[in-house]
């Protein structure tokens, strides 16, 4: 009984090898599709597009003041010679007057400094003079008194021989002391007159240093006085570019605040350039491979907008994705001289990516993960592939095929070197 039991288990277990056997080697059954040969064959992909202004400018006041008059309004084409708005701010001609008027006081300072420089040059002169004179004299006394002390020598040895008497040294002695009282009185003189050239000296260098700060003074003034008519002109508004007002938030007699570090500040006016206008659309990080500048694009206006086909191409784009959307954002300009664009309007745009002079086609099922099957001796066999792009139906082939080869399709649950047998 034991032994028919162990022959009817081994039996069950050769059944069961047998049947195993039998499925690893079972055939799948497959469709397959010829590859076949195409020419001209474009990568296109179609985006949501808006049309914005080549230039957006909002208009604040540099100053405050209340709106006197206002010459342009919304939907009007302005120049960059056009005074949009003026502005009455009393307290700007005022300020005009008061620079004025420190322009005049600090040329007349400077006047005054002149005068003063020619008087000290004056005081110079005649205190050169003067210590001229004094040294002279010094010079005349000191001669004198030589004169005198020779001749009380002279006498004082005749008197000491008994030749004279000495009434005649006595007199050569007083002559001798006046002399040397002269000379003692001109050295007073002299430094005197050495100390006045001193004080003229400097009286000039400080009426030099007086023109100088005066000339300083009239320069501020000057600087002061285009300032504040800098800060007059800013009560006209004009656009910094040709375009049109598409905005406008306040009406003639109201306050507007000057924006000059006042965040809570609004606008007077909004102006866009519209001759030129940039139509903005996003491609998503798959499609960003084989864009490149001066791709084709072709924008198409909403129906109804009177806005047909226009053509273009790639302007610019992005130099990174928007980390919210992961998009990139591409832009194309057009001329818009005719103003048939308007900014905000909405359509779409055809970009081609890529025209491929030849190529090959396979239905886009028949690649996985690059690569395609082919049947070679009853089995799947792999292929690397370089794919272009595939669409909605295709897969197009730059190379790794040739034309009239068959693959299979829906091959996403075939492997390298399956059985495989066709439909």
């Amino acid at each position: 009984m034991m032994t028919q039991f162990k022959i009817l288990v081994v039996s069950v277990f050769a059944i069961a090898i047998a049947f195993g056997s039998a499925r690893v080697d079972a055939q799948k059954s497959v469709k397959t599709a010829t590859v076949k040969s195409v020419s001209d064959v474009k990568q296109t992909i179609k985006k949501p597009a808006t049309v914005y202004a080549n230039k957006t400018a909002d208009l604040y006041s540099k100053v405050g003041g209340y709106i006197k008059i206002v010459n342009k309004d919304i939907g009007d084409s302005v120049t960059t010679k056009d005074t949009l708005v003026e502005l009455d701010i009393p307290e700007t001609e005022q300020k005009l007057l008061q620079k004025k008027a420190m322009i005049k006081k600090a040329k007349a300072e400077l006047e005054q400094a002149k005068a003063a420089l020619v008087q000290s040059e004056r005081a110079v002169d005649a205190a050169k003079a003067g210590v001229e004179e004094a040294n002279s004299l010094s010079a005349q006394k000191k001669a004198q008194l030589k004169l005198a002390s020779t001749n009380y020598d002279r006498i004082a040895q005749l008197v000491s021989k008994g030749a004279v008497n000495q009434d005649r040294l006595d007199t050569a002695t007083f002559e001798k002391n006046s002399a040397q009282a002269g000379v003692d009185s001109v050295k007073a003189k002299v430094a005197t007159a050495t100390a006045k050239l001193a004080s003229a000296e400097a009286a000039k260098a400080k009426a030099d240093a007086d023109i100088k700060s005066a000339q300083a003074n009239v320069e501020v003034a000057n600087a002061d006085f285009k300032f504040a008519e800098k800060m007059a002109e800013y009560a006209k508004i004009k656009p910094p570019f040709d375009g049109k007002i598409t905005k406008r938030w306040f009406d003639e007699g109201a306050f507007v605040q000057s924006a000059d570090g006042n965040s809570a500040a609004k606008p007077i006016f909004q102006i866009v350039q519209m001759s030129k206008v940039r139509i903005v659309f996003s491609i998503s990080s798959s499609e960003i491979a084989n864009l490149n500048l001066k791709d084709p694009v072709v924008f198409s206006g909403q129906q109804g907008s009177g806005v047909g086909q226009i053509s273009g191409e790639v302007s610019r784009f992005s130099a990174g994705l928007d980390t919210g959307t992961r998009m990139l954002r591409v832009e194309m300009d057009v001329d818009n001289q005719d103003n048939k664009l308007m900014p905000g309007q909405f359509g779409n745009v055809t970009v081609t990516l890529e025209v491929l002079k030849s190529a090959l086609s396979v239905p886009r099922s028949a690649v996985v993960d690059g690569q395609v099957f082919v049947i070679r001796n009853g089995r799947a066999r792999a292929v690397k592939v370089d794919v272009a792009f595939i669409d909605k139906s295709n897969a197009i082939i730059r190379s790794g095929l040739s034309a009239g080869q068959q693959v299979i399709v829906a091959a996403r649950s075939i492997s390298d070197g399956d059985a495989v047998t066709t439909k």
